[in-house]
């Protein structure tokens, strides 16, 4: 599942499937399309898995936890957390005041 997880730090990518398409398709367009396409389906595939799956809940709970996690992979796996568990992680937008979260 970490493999799974690593791809979260592919969300530079965003954007890239729309942009392949009006680009001059280098091999360099390409694959940042690819990882665009992978980036979208690895969040759906956690937030969707992660309601599923206790076990794979908790170890997106545990990576999300360690203080060694990059701050791109905390920050999407905060993303679909908040989804799967809104209860307990809340979103707070960089500069937003308390409580406009």
């Amino acid at each position: 599942m970490d493999p799974i997880i690593a791809t979260l730090d592919w969300s530079q990518y965003a954007g890239a499937v729309d942009k392949y398409k009006t680009s001059k398709k280098t091999a360099q367009d390409r694959d940042a399309a690819l990882k665009d396409a992978a980036f979208g389906t690895v969040l759906w595939s956690l937030g969707s898995n992660g309601k599923d799956d206790a076990g794979v809940l908790a170890h997106m709970e545990e990576i999300f936890s360690d203080p060694a996690t990059s701050k791109t992979r905390k920050m999407w796996l905060g993303v679909i957390l908040s989804k799967i568990k809104p209860e307990k992680y809340k979103l707070e937008r960089s500069g937003a005041k308390p409580g406009t979260s």
